[in-house]
Formats: C-alpha cells, sequence, structure tokens
C-alpha cells in the first residue's frame, strides 16, 4: 500500500470513529444486543389492542370450525404470508393454536386453549 493510500485509509477509520463514537474500527468484539429470550420473555401473555386486525385474527380463531388461511387474508387484507406469520407470532405470545384439515380442504386454524395473561389489561 502506498503511503496516500495508507494516510487515505487512516483518513476513513477516523472519520467512522468520530461518527459512531467507538474507540476502534475493524475487527473487535460485536454489540451486544438483548437476547432474543428476553424479548420473547416482554411480549409472552400480552393481548392485542381492542379493534385491531390481530385481535380479529383472535375472534376467527375462537369459532369452533377454526379460520382458513384465505378467510384471514380476506379479513385482514393481508397476504397469506403475513397472515401465517401473525399467526407465529400469536403462538410466542403463548397462545395454544392448532392446525387441522377436515377432508379436501386446505389448513384450517383454531385456538386449542386460551393464553395465560401476564398483565391485567385485555
Amino acid at each position: 500500500m502506498s503511503n496516500s493510500a495508507n494516510a487515505k485509509s487512516k483518513r476513513r477509520k477516523a472519520a467512522l470513529r468520530q461518527a459512531t463514537g467507538r474507540k476502534s474500527v475493524g475487527r473487535g468484539r460485536k454489540p451486544t444486543y438483548a437476547s432474543s429470550s428476553a424479548v420473547r420473555g416482554q411480549l409472552s401473555g400480552q393481548a392485542p389492542r381492542s379493534g385491531s386486525k390481530l385481535a380479529k385474527v383472535i375472534e376467527l380463531l375462537n369459532r369452533r370450525e377454526g379460520v382458513g388461511v384465505a378467510e384471514l387474508t380476506s379479513t385482514t387484507n393481508w397476504l397469506p404470508h403475513t397472515a401465517r406469520a401473525a399467526l407465529t407470532g400469536l403462538r410466542k405470545r403463548g397462545f395454544q393454536i392448532e392446525r387441522f384439515r377436515s377432508e379436501g380442504q386446505d389448513s384450517h386454524y383454531r385456538l386449542a386453549t386460551a393464553p395465560k395473561m401476564a398483565s391485567g389489561k385485555a
């Protein structure tokens, strides 16, 4: 590396250190973030706001016949992958969601049991 390239590299690193507030630039330890289990613990047992789309999804899941992805998408105006992701999010919050199929039909989902709420909010 020539002197001008080396000086240019040093200036870039100094500017990056100043912008980010870090003492060193380059290989170093990764910043620590809250562990995913801690984040999951915060979300567990929280009920959605009343009147929200997620509350409507829970209402549909409470029916005896359950709900299919097609009905979820038409009710919420979500794409199918978003509706399935919402079901996964509800599972992470503590909802017991079971999947079943009737003869020749697509998968349907319903709540197996009510979740244990950590807070008094509903």
